[in-house]
């Protein structure tokens, strides 16, 4: 599930490209692998913490808060909705950490 976020994340911000006149994803991944990496290395060594027997998620207080229906989210299936919404959100901050940070250290180096 994680994986799955992070994919659907690098696709919006492939689509959201700002020059579109050249269907090239392999130019995209080399352009963007600093990012990719960080945020799979990062969203691997979470998983890794997440899925250990002894780490209980209860996702139920922020389920009840944005979800405007009656649902329960227990076990393995919180485990998964965590790993997904890390995938999906951790992609988001991590990437546009990493593209504020580039400037500066071109700046720098």
């Amino acid at each position: 599930m994680n994986i799955l976020g992070i994919m659907i994340f690098f696709m919006v911000r492939y689509e959201n490209r700002r020059v579109k006149d050249n269907f090239n994803p392999w130019f995209w991944v080399k352009d963007n692998w600093v990012e990719l990496l960080s945020t799979l290395l990062f969203n691997i060594s979470l998983m890794i913490i997440l899925m250990h027997p002894e780490v209980a998620v209860d996702p139920q207080r922020i389920i009840e808060r944005y979800v405007p229906f009656d649902v329960t989210v227990t076990g393995f299936a919180a485990k998964m909705l965590i790993s997904f919404l890390l995938g999906l959100g951790l992609s988001a901050g991590l990437y546009s950490l990493i593209k504020r940070l580039k400037p500066f250290k071109a700046k720098r180096g």
